[in-house]
C-alpha cells in the first residue's frame, strides 16, 4: 500500500529530530511517492538543505522522498535551482514532518 506524503501543514512538528544514519528509515522514505509531484516510488531520499549553513549532510531522519525529476534530473529539480524550487514548493524542510508521519504510518 502506497502512503502519500501530505503537503506540509504550518506549525506541524517533527516527530523526531536526531542525527546520524538510519538505513531502515531511508529505505522507507524511498518507498514513498514524491512529495512534490506525487509520482509513485521508488523515490530518492533527499537530505534537506534549506536553512542550513553547514556542508554537513542532515540526518537520515530529515530526508524526504523526491522523484529523479524533482530531485536531480528535471529542469525544476531542487539540485538544478534551489531558489526557484523553494519559490514553487516552499523550503524542503517543510516536508520533513509529513514524511516522518507517512513513514510512521507505513511501519505500523
Amino acid at each position: 500500500m502506497i502512503i502519500p506524503v501530505p503537503k506540509p501543514i504550518k506549525g506541524q512538528r517533527l516527530i523526531e529530530r536526531q542525527g546520524g544514519k538510519d538505513p531502515k528509515y531511508l529505505e522507507a522514505v524511498k518507498q514513498l511517492p514524491c512529495c512534490i509531484c506525487l509520482r509513485d516510488g521508488p523515490s530518492d531520499a533527499h537530505h534537506t538543505f534549506c536553512g542550513r549553513f553547514s556542508r554537513a549532510k542532515t540526518s537520515d531522519r530529515e530526508a524526504i522522498p523526491l522523484c529523479k525529476q524533482c530531485h536531480q534530473w528535471g529542469p525544476l529539480a531542487i539540485h538544478n535551482g534551489k531558489e526557484s524550487w523553494v519559490e514553487r514548493n516552499g523550503p524542503d524542510t517543510d516536508y520533513i514532518a509529513p514524511t516522518q508521519a507517512a513513514v510512521e504510518r507505513m511501519m505500523k
